[in-house]
């Protein structure tokens, strides 16, 4: 066996910490590593940064480093058809570095279907692509080996071990990969209910089984626009992606800086791109309704759906400009001025991203009178989005690099209606039933400081009649 580094540990730490603290919960993390602890390698040919990169993961969706940049030649012949293969570790450097070992064969029955390109090749070269999300690198991981595993008494511990690291991350897109997963994964659970198992074991596979159920059943269901939640959901978070230093938007601009015919060609070629699609419906980038429902019908890859979000993102922020992007100025003042230059305000993103919350099945179990249906809902944010609030809203929900603002405003909307008397209970058991994070007591506070907003008397007299509706 041979022995190879596994680096970037630090940066694999929990977000919003200095590099310091980084480093010493890598130090902490890798002195508890014992040897023979098992890891999962697994190929990111997506990586923006290193086509070549190979990440290493432990408890399988966890991903805690990556194989040093000048041995993954080495390893990648190593890997299997799924581009993964299974290690140990075997020591460490005293400080952020530790080593791991790797059979010499990898695990078998491990490949994953494939499928031709659904979509035109993307416009876009190589280097401007969005990287996938941490949640998804660690799907492809688990996804196909609970797929693959043989269910049976023995195994029956190891399958749901899987299973509860899967089941977390089964919606996460409309990717053809994760349909065909979940299809064969509540194969996998099916068989697993017809075994002679401890009854605890027995009755997790039959919850199993109907909650993978119920998530094949959102996705075909479109009148409750699931596939148009998860569309959005990924694209809130690619464009937080696009913003960040070096991100999608800058190498954009850069690219379009040199390029024949500048920005508006670069752009017309994106444009040009959705026309060519091999379906009507999905040649309009601005209707993300009509996208989401057809590129999960049209049985996409994971990467022709990171293709669209990156194009549908280019084409929002640049769409109509003309000429080129002024070069990337390194001097401070003129970068300053730039900045400074009044941005558009989107009253779209609000509007839609309110009216479907209000529409999902938890506004209906809080609300005190039937009278309180969709079109009053979509009545009500499409008034408030026109009032004289409409810009200190708007602005809030595009502060950039504060993803958490969204967040925050749709807390405040649903604190003034239930404070309005449109919904019942109590701050924390309406944020329960909502579950739209993972701290419900969070998203409280959120409802609670919706009467400091200034549009709260707005919302009140809105809900008493008091406005014109």
């Amino acid at each position: 066996m041979a022995q190879y580094a596994v680096t970037g540990v630090r940066y694999q730490m929990e977000e919003g910490l200095t590099l310091e603290e980084k480093t010493r919960k890598a130090e902490e993390f890798i002195k508890k590593l014992k040897d023979g602890t098992p890891v999962i390698l697994m190929a990111e040919p997506d990586n923006p940064k290193d086509s070549e990169a190979i990440a290493v993961y432990m408890d399988f969706t966890c991903r805690v480093g990556y194989i040093k940049h000048e041995s993954c030649k080495e390893v990648k012949p190593l890997l299997n058809g799924d581009g993964q293969c299974d290690a140990v570790v075997c020591g460490n450097d005293g400080h952020v570095t530790f080593h791991i070992d790797i059979p010499d064969a990898p695990e078998a029955n491990m490949t994953v279907r494939q499928t031709e390109r659904v979509l035109p090749e993307c416009p876009l070269p190589q280097g401007l692509n969005l990287a996938f999300t941490k949640e998804e690198q660690g799907l492809q991981v688990v996804a196909p080996r609970l797929m693959s595993v043989v269910v049976n008494a023995d195994s029956a511990a190891r399958v749901l071990d899987m299973a509860e690291r899967y089941m977390p991350l089964s919606r996460l897109s409309l990717c053809y990969e994760d349909d065909h997963w979940r299809d064969h994964i509540l194969k996998q659970f099916r068989k697993a209910r017809r075994l002679k198992l401890p009854q605890e074991q027995k009755e997790r596979f039959e919850q199993l089984y109907e909650e993978l159920q119920d998530t094949m059943g959102d996705f075909h269901r479109v009148h409750e626009q699931w596939q148009l939640r998860v569309f959005e959901a990924q694209l809130e978070k690619a464009k937080v992606q696009a913003e960040e230093k070096d991100g999608l938007f800058e190498r954009f601009e850069k690219y379009a800086n040199q390029a024949e015919g500048g920005l508006s060609a670069a752009v017309s070629l994106l444009q040009a791109w959705f026309e060519a699609m091999p379906h009507v419906k999905l040649r309009n980038p601005k209707d993300h309704r009509q996208l989401a429902e057809t590129l999960n019908y049209q049985r996409v890859s994971r990467q022709e759906l990171y293709d669209v979000y990156a194009a549908v993102l280019l084409l929002e922020k640049y769409d109509g400009t003309e000429g080129n992007v002024a070069p990337m100025d390194t001097n401070t003042d003129k970068r300053k001025a730039l900045e400074k230059k009044p941005a558009q305000l989107n009253y779209f993103a609000p509007i839609k991203h309110l009216q479907n919350l209000l529409k999902e099945p938890w506004f209906k179990e809080v609300r005190k009178k039937d009278e309180y249906d969709e079109q009053w809902t979509d009545a009500f944010v499409s008034a408030l989005m026109e009032s004289e609030w409409k810009d200190t809203i708007a602005k809030e929900w595009a502060v950039k690099g504060e993803r958490k603002k969204i967040t925050q405003i749709k807390g405040y909307i649903v604190g003034l209606l239930k404070d309005a008397g449109v919904l019942k209970g109590s701050y924390n058991s309406i944020a329960e039933k909502i579950g739209i994070t993972e701290e419900s007591r969070t998203f409280s506070k959120y409802m609670s400081d919706g009467k400091k907003q200034p549009y709260a008397d707005w919302v009140k007299d809105y809900v008493s009649g008091k406005k014109n509706q």
